[in-house]
């Protein structure tokens, strides 16, 4: 959040006060903004490496007969298969680039739309079911699901996509 962004700011600065500070200014500002941004920068690397370690752990079974691990052939990459879903390769890269799409004005008419009434069952929480066709990552379903009044499931035609939502998205 802002005010968290704003608190680490101040604490940054007054523990470099003496350290990197012009002795006749006090604005601390102009002397220790460029550490800041080196430090955000490398935080956001440091997090860059660990979401590609994620996907590589998620790719370790890809191993040929001899134990070493098969990787993709040479070229342009297959987005979809012959059927028309989405390629492995395709959600790989959607989920490391953050390339899944979300419209949040459809999102917001569609909660409009559907006003929740009473729950489901007594023991449910949900006040009304959706089911997602063609979800590719999921994230209508998360959304939907966080509200606490919507219970979504998602599933799409990719033969692989349970696998690479971490079953967030069923093929079944």
């Amino acid at each position: 959040s802002k005010l968290s962004s704003e608190v680490h700011l101040v604490q940054l600065f007054i523990n470099l006060r003496g350290r990197y500070a012009d002795t006749e200014s006090t604005d601390l500002m102009p002397n220790t903004m460029p550490l800041y941004q080196v430090l955000t920068a490398a935080a956001k690397f440091a997090d860059s490496f660990s979401e590609l370690r994620l996907v590589l752990d998620k790719l370790h079974h890809f191993r040929g007969p001899d134990g070493v691990v098969m990787l993709p052939e040479p070229g342009l990459p297959a987005w979809q298969d012959e059927g028309g879903a989405f390629s492995d390769m395709n959600f790989i890269v959607r989920n490391m680039t953050g390339g899944w799409h979300m419209d949040h004005g459809l999102a917001a008419s569609l909660l409009r739309l559907w006003a929740p009434g009473k729950p489901l069952s007594a023991e449910s929480e949900c006040h009304l079911s959706i089911a997602d066709f063609g979800a590719g990552g999921g994230h209508y379903c998360r959304f939907f699901n966080k509200t606490g009044e919507y219970c979504c499931n998602a599933f799409d035609g990719s033969p692989r996509a349970a696998f690479h939502t971490s079953q967030t998205v069923q093929t079944q």
